[in-house]
């Protein structure tokens, strides 16, 4: 019997914001439906079963007010919830969403480009994402090891949340993609000036491997190595799109080795600020990991990001599959 995965309506009409919900959203066991306008999501609202409706506001032609009201005016559908993203903050227009029906109205802060970074142990996070993922590793008979090479500071300044999504990314992709052998994940100095701290992660894997032609378009979103690998891997390919889309917004970059049939190399490179410490020489030693209650990426295309990862971790979409 085939349980019913929760069904999320997503409607933006940028398209990156549809990729990022559905990377976030498919790997929490929800089924995403993107809707790239108002009128294509009332359609799709009359032809399948809508669990819940994540819409945007700012939406040419139909805004996100109308089609909430087109929903709640609906007999057979006005019981859908509705969350209405946006980077609108005014109490006018929270008085508008609320008019409209929506069972909640998210907003964020907009125009500005900001990162707020924590003090992290570098190791401690990148132990704990390889604990997360030693069950499956350990299920399908795989090594999944860690070295750290070299010396380097342990207490860092950076986003650790966001570092952390990136490498479950990668190595869930090595592990999904790999069927002997295992993902060795080495973590070392790429350089260190002044109190700049470049670190770089290498995700090495002796998995399908990826082609030579492939190579360009493997950030792409929705793609993978081929149509088949589609049906027999689960996934719509978009862990890498939302890896490198998260490095690039923590200065950093992620690059590819793979040779098919042979394995892959995933690395990244991010620059952290190092932890200052009173005593003579040098950096801070060993805190916990944390990641921090911030919220970092306030801008653009990142700015949904943001909030579908409050959204989450608040479970207000949680809170309407009781």
């Amino acid at each position: 019997m085939n349980q019913h995965k929760p069904r999320i309506l997503c409607v933006d009409d940028e398209p990156l914001n549809l990729s990022l919900l559905e990377a976030l959203l498919t790997p929490r066991g929800y089924e995403v439906v993107p809707a790239a306008n108002g009128p294509l999501a009332l359609e799709m609202i009359k032809t399948m079963q809508i669990d819940i409706c994540l819409l945007d506001v700012m939406m040419p032609g139909m805004d996100g007010f109308e089609v909430c009201r087109r929903i709640k005016a609906d007999e057979d559908h006005r019981n859908i919830p509705v969350i209405m993203i946006t980077v609108l903050d005014d109490r006018e227009n929270r008085i508008r969403g609320i008019e409209a029906g929506a069972e909640d109205f998210t907003s964020i802060e907009a125009g500005k480009t900001q990162v707020k970074s924590v003090e992290f142990n570098l190791r401690d996070c990148v132990n704990d994402t390889v604990i997360m993922q030693k069950i499956i590793t350990n299920a399908k008979g795989l090594a999944l090891d860690v070295e750290f090479i070299g010396a380097f500071p342990d207490v860092l300044m950076g986003d650790a949340l966001r570092l952390r999504q990136i490498l479950l990314n990668l190595v869930g992709n090595a592990i999904k993609f790999t069927a002997l052998g295992g993902i060795a994940i080495t973590v070392k100095l790429d350089e260190q000036k002044n109190n700049r701290v470049n670190v770089k992660i290498a995700v090495r894997d002796t998995g399908i491997g990826i082609s030579h032609e492939a190579l360009g378009d493997i950030f792409l979103p929705y793609i993978q190595e081929d149509a088949s690998a589609t049906r027999q891997y689960d996934g719509a390919g978009l862990g890498l799109t939302l890896s490198r889309y998260l490095a690039e917004l923590m200065g950093g970059t992620i690059s590819v080795e793979s040779a098919k049939n042979v394995g892959s190399c995933f690395t990244l490179t991010v620059p952290f600020a190092g932890v200052q410490d009173n005593s003579p020489g040098g950096l801070k030693k060993r805190i916990p990991c944390n990641d921090g209650d911030n919220h970092p990426y306030r801008t653009g295309t990142a700015a949904n990001l943001s909030i579908i990862y409050e959204t989450i971790k608040r479970e207000t979409i949680n809170e309407h599959f009781k």
